[in-house]
């Protein structure tokens, strides 16, 4: 948890060097939507990781910044994308035993 909270201070800090927001930012503010509902222990990352990856696929995709602060907007954005804390969980869930698999999943799959 404190690994997560530690992840949190680092987005929000990126965050504060926007200058400008660019159409880059709605797939990831929706993204964050999307983990701030199913983001819990019961779930495993998979999912999340998937969507983490197309999101970051798609920025990889787009034609090149224009100007110097689109530039550095998007790097923030790709910064806050590599921040979020996904990995963190999966490799806690890589890290339980197969007794804690069972019993954070077989009930309670997601």
């Amino acid at each position: 948890r404190r690994t997560q909270a530690f992840v949190l201070g680092r987005i929000e800090a990126e965050m504060s060097h926007l200058k400008e927001l660019p159409s880059q930012a709605r797939p990831i503010a929706e993204l964050m939507e999307r983990i701030s509902v199913s983001f819990h222990e019961y779930n495993n990352a998979v999912d999340l990781l998937a969507s983490l990856d197309r999101v970051t696929c798609s920025m990889r995709e787009q034609p090149l910044p224009e100007s110097r602060e689109e530039f550095e907007s998007r790097a923030v954005l790709f910064q806050i994308l590599l921040e979020l804390f996904l990995e963190i969980k999966k490799k806690f869930v890589e890290e339980l035993s197969a007794e804690e698999i069972g019993k954070f999943w077989k009930e309670n799959a997601c």
